[in-house]
């Protein structure tokens, strides 16, 4: 909870190619012109995506030798851009979701298992991305470093593709 209350006034934005702030846009638009910020950018402007997010808080438990992980769930359709990253940390034998990106009545959550926190982030999607029905066929999960920034998305994606870790779920 420290850690979040640390980040809890970061809002869902990103700065874009050309410096530019923005807290939406259309699809298109934001896979032309994202760029991944660094950890200091972020807190620099106060604005994060999920990616950011994760980064920022994978650096406030690394500074509390807490040990943690960045993973990413990524529904694979031409229809929809439904990523979501996030930050678990390793705590006395329990896995922890910390989320600040998806509006949750408990953004802190303790799970006896990767399996059953990655699933809980799993079955959220339907609601948050309007996905009817949620075809698990479609779903990738990836435990990656976060990148230094300035990726584009597809750049971002590939890089945690090429570089990370891909976890299989049991459903």
């Amino acid at each position: 909870n420290e850690i979040l209350n640390n980040i809890h006034d970061i809002n869902y934005g990103w700065i874009d190619k050309d410096g530019i702030k923005h807290t939406q846009a259309k699809k298109n638009f934001f896979l032309e012109f994202y760029r991944l910020m660094s950890v200091e950018d972020t807190l620099k402007y106060r604005v994060a995506t999920c990616f950011e997010m994760a980064a920022l808080v994978k650096y406030y438990i690394d500074l509390e030798n807490i040990t943690g992980d960045n993973y990413i769930v990524m529904y694979n359709t031409d229809e929809k851009i439904a990523r979501h990253a996030t930050c678990v940390a390793y705590l006395n034998n329990a896995y922890y979701l910390l989320e600040n990106s998806w509006i949750l009545e408990n953004p802190v959550r303790k799970f006896d298992t990767l399996n059953e926190l990655l699933l809980f982030m799993i079955w959220r999607f339907p609601k948050m991305y309007k996905i009817e029905p949620l075809d698990t066929n479609l779903i990738e999960v990836y435990k990656y470093t976060s990148p230094a920034g300035n990726l584009s998305y597809k750049e971002f994606i590939d890089y945690v593709k090429d570089n990370g870790e891909k976890i299989e779920v049991t459903y």
